[in-house]
């Protein structure tokens, strides 16, 4: 029984004049007989590729559609997209006025290129400047002399909490010593007469014996972003030779990322672990086989390294 209710319409499905595809027939293989004794071809097992693929239809010579397939990236990987260039600003943009009646604040949240560029800017690159070519020409610290300069820099930091415990000190001395005092006389409660009178003499004596605590601070050097304060450790990249000389490591002393740290200066243990659990990542082969291929020790090698 069919129940009560308006009556489904069915939909009426379209269909399209499919375009004429070249497509190479797959190799076939001796027929066989069936069951009702009719012969039927059998087609050659193809492997699927390991590489997955995505079918891309294009216009032949001849007029037809031809479909290939291309390879198509990883899943779970996306594609590293480059930085957007900035576009040019004006030749006049330091001449050029906003109009304040039609310029929107969405407008202005952008870079329109228009304005007078500011002194703070010419210093800020040139010091970048400076800085690229001095990490290019630096020579990487030892783990010695980076021991020696964190223990430095632990001395100055502790130096600098006792000057200003003892500045606080003073500070609260002087509040207590500037101004009026009461003394107890014949079980009665007077006002000092000496504490209503400052020496001008003592009081400047005091503040020439304070602790000086100077800091000079240059707004180039010192950027501040979203990571300066951050635990993490910044790490520079691994060039070519570098990577080279991990993998001669790796087959000198195997997995051992303590002495390998050790031919590596500026490095840590944990920068090398890293820098193997990237590369079995990326390269699983090849790791694979510096770990089988031994190498002999050069004793020598890590006697000039510890020396410098």
């Amino acid at each position: 029984m069919v129940p009560p209710g308006p009556t489904p319409i069915a939909r009426i499905p379209r269909f399209r004049t499919p375009a004429p595809v070249t497509i190479h027939p797959p190799t076939s293989q001796p027929s066989q007989v069936d069951s009702a004794g009719e012969q039927t071809p059998q087609l050659a097992e193809q492997s699927a590729p390991s590489t997955p693929f995505s079918d891309t239809i294009s216009d032949g010579v001849d007029g037809t559609r031809v479909l290939s397939a291309t390879p198509s990236p990883p899943p779970g990987r996306h594609m590293q997209r480059g930085r957007r260039e900035r576009s040019l600003s004006p030749e006049d943009s330091e001449r050029r006025v906003i109009d304040a009646e039609k310029i929107t604040m969405a407008e202005l949240c952008r870079d329109i290129h228009i304005g007078r560029k500011s002194t703070v800017y010419d210093k800020l690159q040139k010091y970048r400047q400076a800085e690229k070519e001095r990490k290019r020409n630096a020579v990487p610290e030892s783990e010695d002399e980076r021991q020696l300069r964190l223990k430095l820099e632990e001395d100055e930091e502790r130096e600098r909490k006792e000057n200003a415990a003892k500045m606080l000190e003073m500070d609260i001395g002087e509040t207590a010593v500037d101004g009026p005092k009461l003394r107890v006389v014949g079980g009665k409660i007077i006002v000092d007469e000496e504490s209503l009178q400052v020496d001008r003499h003592e009081r400047d004596a005091r503040a020439e014996a304070r602790p000086e605590d100077i800091e000079t601070a240059d707004e180039y050097k010192r950027r501040v972003n979203s990571a300066s304060w951050s635990r993490r450790e910044r790490v520079e990249r691994w060039n070519v030779a570098e990577t080279m000389k991990f993998y001669d490591a790796l087959s000198m002393w195997g997995t051992d990322f303590g002495l390998i740290a050790q031919m590596f200066r500026g490095r840590s243990r944990r920068q090398i672990k890293n820098k193997f659990n990237a590369e079995e990542r990326k390269n699983p082969t090849r790791v694979h086989m510096a770990l089988n291929r031994r190498l002999p020790v050069d004793e020598q090698y890590l006697k000039n390294e510890k020396s410098q």
